[in-house]
């Protein structure tokens, strides 16, 4: 189903809310932008989730996984590197699927598992191309049954969670995910609730 979507797009020359090559972060060089992960703690401050192409507009890897890192921006402005700790613990949350094509990968959306929903499938879709001589990349998710199975641009993720004494030192509470309905180019925001 995922790859019918996806043929669908590409013949229809989807345009909306595609990552650009980013160069304004020399810490991290150039990078497409996957989609934002944003919380209820420090809110003021996000996480910019991204990938870096090749020169043939394929996802670079290394040690053969394609690129899947990660930065703050402080006040939603300012670069900050993110600490080792908290990104292993994000990958554990968005964890990486390589696929056997160079144009993309999936991610495991893992906070999906915790929550009700009528989602058939908690995998993020990425998948870089070149259009009208550009790399370009677009980071798509497919919605429920309740939806529509509507597919949507991913543009951040929210999640709201509580502090706990015990490990994991958090409970979640909901997640909420935010894009453009790629079909109708309308805004689409879900929050499902914790199980």
């Amino acid at each position: 189903m995922k790859s019918l979507i996806l043929f669908i797009l590409t013949i229809l020359g989807f345009q909306t809310a595609m990552a650009q090559l980013n160069n304004k972060i020399p810490e991290v060089g150039g990078h497409y932008p996957l989609f934002t992960f944003e919380k209820n703690e420090n809110p003021q401050n996000i996480l910019v989730l991204y990938t870096k192409l090749d020169n043939n507009c394929h996802v670079a890897e290394e040690a053969h996984i394609p690129v899947f890192d990660m930065y703050w921006l402080m006040d939603r402005l300012t670069y900050k590197p993110t600490n080792s700790l908290i990104k292993s613990g994000i990958k554990d949350r968005l964890q990486v699927i390589p696929t056997n094509e160079s144009a993309g990968f999936y991610i495991l959306i893992n906070d999906l598992k915790e929550v009700n929903s009528d989602l058939q499938d908690p995998r993020l879709t990425v998948i870089a191309d070149k259009q009208q001589g550009q790399c370009k990349v677009r980071s798509l998710f497919t919605l429920g049954p309740s939806d529509k199975n509507a597919t949507m641009q991913l543009i951040s993720i929210y999640s709201e969670a509580t502090k706990t004494v015990m490990p994991p030192f958090r409970k979640l509470k909901s997640v909420t995910l935010n894009g453009i309905n790629v079909l109708t180019g309308a805004k689409i925001s879900r929050k499902y609730l914790a199980k």
